[in-house]
């Protein structure tokens, strides 16, 4: 089983923060869906998608899995980061 698996260890490793990140968005794109706010999920959907999508043109060439592992964390990343910052205003009005 290890051998097989050896060179998913560093894109997993690249792929995580961005995971765990997300878990944030997934809370926080709820609560603006149940508050009816659903542009708020619209714009971090694209500015992740933007973000993967520019990197993965130039990541995946270079790095290959690796390269989409860590343009995934970043864009996962941005979006949650946009959320937060529209949760903070939104939640102070």
């Amino acid at each position: 089983m290890g051998i097989a698996f050896n060179s998913s260890y560093l894109p997993f490793l690249y792929l995580l923060p961005g995971v765990l990140l997300f878990s944030i968005n997934i809370l926080l794109s709820a609560r603006f869906a149940g508050k009816g706010n659903v542009l708020a999920n619209m714009q971090a959907s694209a500015i992740c998608f933007i973000i993967i999508l520019g990197l993965d043109i130039w990541l995946i060439p270079l790095k290959s899995a690796a390269g989409a592992a860590i343009a995934s964390s970043v864009g996962y990343a941005a979006s949650t980061l946009f959320l937060i910052i529209k949760y903070t205003k939104w939640a102070s009005k």
